[in-house]
């Protein structure tokens, strides 16, 4: 992983760009984000769209060749239908239905589709998770936040790592609006894990960058990323090994998936892939323009210690020559 870290820095040295640029390509694929949850929001009335564990309803799993077409006239008498594809299966979401006629589901859909999956969460205990959910990642974030409060003990550096981490999951929930996905008690679980990667990285940059001794910012950012990029690529490549893995069961009989694994290992992905262009973009811009002005306020000081020093000399100077006259 060393080597993956040398060769990307090889090819991007971040410490030569301006910090203009460090700061503003993050902050344009931020906004970019909040307008495709703003448009999801207006569209379906949350930020990302609700899965069967927050929603509620019934979301069976079929193997089978049936295009989209032919299976939406087939459950047409269910409400809420929506199909999609998902590693060369077919996932049929329905919504809330009565106990009769999810009996009759059932029934049909073993005897036409022997082996498929069907899961079902009731509307009410729905509701009641997405508000457990909201309160995990705001408790998550809150406590985050004081943490970094108490480490760096100083504004500028420990609003730099919160605004990172808060722009990964704004990313992360884009992109999953982006793609398709839906919200899950798994990619709230993958959110909740991208608070602690983010963090990671984030504290590792500033901190090599506020230790004090000889050395330009540059070299600091520079020796930094060569640790996080070897981090973070370590973690990508678990993360992805986990994905292929969780789809690969899909061509092995009896043909069962791991969707949980797929959709945390996903949603890891989308917000490691925006950890790092925070990270080494967003937070080193600020944190070098933060140097850089603690730098001009430390010689500003000196050079009015300086001028104070000579006014003094001169004054006694004179006082002295005075005396002589």
């Amino acid at each position: 992983m060393r080597d993956i870290a040398d060769i990307i820095m090889g090819k991007v040295d971040v410490a030569s760009y301006s910090t203009r640029l460090l700061i503003g390509l993050p902050l344009t694929v931020l906004m970019l984000a909040l307008i495709i949850i703003g448009a999801t929001y207006a569209d379906c009335g949350a930020p990302v769209q609700m899965g069967v564990d927050f929603k509620g309803g019934t979301i069976i799993t079929l193997n089978t060749s049936e295009g989209t077409a032919a299976l939406a006239e087939k459950f047409s008498s269910y409400p809420d239908v929506s199909i999609r594809e998902g590693g060369g299966r077919m996932m049929v979401h329905l919504g809330p239905m009565n106990e009769k006629l999810m009996d009759t589901l059932v029934e049909s859909v073993n005897h036409d589709y022997p082996g498929s999956e069907i899961r079902t969460m009731g509307e009410v205990f729905g509701h009641e998770l997405q508000w457990q959910a909201v309160q995990a990642v705001a408790y998550a974030f809150i406590g985050m936040v004081i943490v970094i409060f108490i480490i760096f003990r100083t504004m500028v550096p420990s609003f730099s790592v919160v605004f990172s981490a808060m722009s990964d999951m704004i990313i992360a929930v884009a992109i999953m609006d982006a793609v398709g996905m839906q919200m899950s008690l798994a990619t709230v679980a993958a959110l909740l894990m991208i608070i602690g990667y983010s963090v990671d990285s984030n504290i590792l940059l500033s901190t090599r960058m506020l230790r004090t001794g000889k050395g330009r910012v540059e070299d600091k950012i520079r020796g930094a990323m060569r640790t996080g990029l070897m981090m973070s690529t370590t973690t990508m490549s678990a993360i992805l090994v986990m994905l292929v893995v969780s789809n690969s069961f899909y061509l092995i009989p009896p043909y069962t998936s791991i969707p949980v694994l797929r959709d945390i290992s996903l949603v890891l992905l989308f917000g490691m892939c925006a950890d790092m262009m925070n990270t080494w973009l967003l937070n080193a811009g600020i944190m070098r323009m933060y140097l850089e002005y603690l730098e001009r306020m430390k010689k500003k000081r000196s050079k009015k210690k300086r001028t104070k020093s000579t006014r003094s000399k001169g004054d006694k100077s004179g006082k002295r020559g005075g005396g002589r006259r």
